[in-house]
């Protein structure tokens, strides 16, 4: 019943009846995760997937950002999915107690692949970027935090579906394909986050926005699959909870159960993407080190930037948060992006970390370790349906201490950041790898992005010429 449920929205959603605020919330999501693309396309693992994708190319089909090459939809998709997500520096989405991870890094490179690759505009490229948001969340509440607490990565095997049913709609798949389409996704579905702190982590991503494109492709060309898989007996949702149930009456959602009735009247209403929306990083690592980046900038704001007089930092933090902050002690660049200690010591002796903040020697800063030193991590289990507040308390030297809780840090919904720190962040992102001119031309078609009856010029911008 999920499955074609989900389908039917599928085919019959339209750009014409989505809400202006759907649309105008796909705008800044895109706008960010082209920003972070860019950023990310310097990394040693965006090189290296570049340098892959490369030599198997193929037809000259879609642009990979910054490659200065264009390749299938099928690989530039897999490229830019994990340059978007090189630096974790990318959109989340949460809905209460849940945790879901990074919708736009696997959605975004399929749908902007396929768009270009079938010489689609601007309102083909929202409709599906914002159906895509809404897959990942409705399979996000499907599932729950059980396959993330048994290690699965949801941005890997959630964004896989959601890319797989963005990818059908670009490709205009009919029901029955597009439950076939979501049977293949789901045996291509996967991602320990054993590998989180190193470049797998973020070729989940790529493989997700990889593996969605070629879902779709498959279904298209006739491939058979299971076409009831999200609630089929050995399918995705009880292969990845463990938990086997008969879910055709009532359907899991998050922390209760809703009837087949009301979840088809939830898609689409509010879209997930506006309602309960996408949170923005204003900060290069794993969201739940912005606790700590909030706790020292406040700090910073009443003690001033001086932590020799620092004593003792405990930090009083959700359990589930014990299973992704991993690294108490880093040593790399990319476990500082997983270590809470890390972005609170750099926090409180520099200000907000930036992209260049996550290299081993940046890690490995004396004072930096001297501060982690006086950190104590202290879990408390959250109280019901709630993800639990981190509390710091900073015991002085003098005697005195520093108390400080963070709800809700910057770029959450419930704590936005405004166009103009998303345009500055873009800017940021693109500098020194976009001319002045091409910045403007492509923050200004992505603003505009309803306006483009298609995508060539923009994405010719990113191509770049490497």
């Amino acid at each position: 019943m999920f499955t074609q449920l989900i389908s039917e929205f599928v085919v019959r959603s339209s750009y014409e009846a989505l809400p202006s605020s759907a649309v105008a919330a796909a705008k800044r999501g895109i706008l960010d995760c082209i920003a972070v693309t860019l950023a990310g396309s310097r990394e040693d693992v965006s090189a290296i997937l570049s340098r892959r994708v490369n030599a198997m190319k193929g037809s000259d089909e879609a642009t990979v950002i910054n490659g200065g090459f264009k390749a299938n939809a099928y690989l530039a998709a897999y490229a830019n999915g994990t340059m978007a997500h090189a630096l974790d520096y990318d959109d989340v989405i949460h809905i209460a107690p849940l945790w879901m991870g990074h919708p736009s890094v696997v959605v975004l490179p399929a749908v902007l692949a396929l768009a270009e690759k079938n010489h689609l505009g601007g309102h083909a490229l929202i409709l599906a970027y914002c159906l895509g948001v809404e897959i990942y969340a409705k399979v996000g509440l499907l599932c729950g935090d059980q396959p993330y607490k048994n290690g699965w990565h949801n941005t890997s095997f959630i964004g896989t579906m959601a890319a797989a049913g963005a990818a059908a709609k670009l490709m205009n798949l009919d029901e029955s394909q597009v439950r076939r389409c979501f049977g293949i996704a789901a045996s291509l579905a996967g991602g320990l986050r054993q590998n989180f702190g190193t470049m797998t982590k973020p070729l989940h991503a790529g493989t997700a926005a990889r593996n969605g494109v070629e879902a779709a492709l498959l279904a298209e060309a006739g491939l058979t699959a299971d076409e009831s898989i999200f609630e089929a007996p050995l399918g995705f949702k009880n292969v990845f909870t463990g938990n086997r149930a008969d879910i055709s009456r009532a359907i899991p959602y998050g922390g209760c159960f809703i009837s087949p009735e009301e979840f088809a009247a939830r898609l689409g209403n509010p879209w997930n993407i506006v309602t309960p929306g996408l949170a923005f990083k204003i900060c290069p690592s794993c969201r739940a080190t912005h606790f700590g980046m909030e706790t020292a900038l406040e700090y910073r704001r009443t003690h001033g930037a001086d932590t020799q007089q620092l004593a003792e930092i405990e930090c009083h933090v959700p359990s589930h948060m014990t299973s992704v902050l991993f690294y108490h002690d880093p040593h790399k660049g990319l476990e500082g992006k997983f270590s809470l200690e890390y972005v609170l010591a750099r926090t409180l002796l520099d200000g907000v970390p930036k992209i260049g903040d996550f290299t081993d020697a940046r890690v490995n800063e004396p004072a930096i370790r001297e501060l982690t030193r006086k950190m104590k991590w202290l879990p408390f289990e959250p109280g019901a349906n709630t993800f639990g507040t981190p509390q710091f308390i900073f015991r002085l030297s003098t005697g005195g201490t520093f108390e400080s809780k963070v709800e809700y840090p910057r770029g959450e919904p419930e704590n936005p950041v405004d166009d103009q720190m998303l345009i500055g962040k873009f800017e940021d992102c693109a500098e020194g790898i976009l001319s002045h001119e091409a910045r403007n031309r492509v923050r200004d078609g992505i603003l505009g992005l309803e306006k483009l009856p298609h995508l060539a010029e923009m994405t010719t911008l990113l191509r770049g010429t490497r």
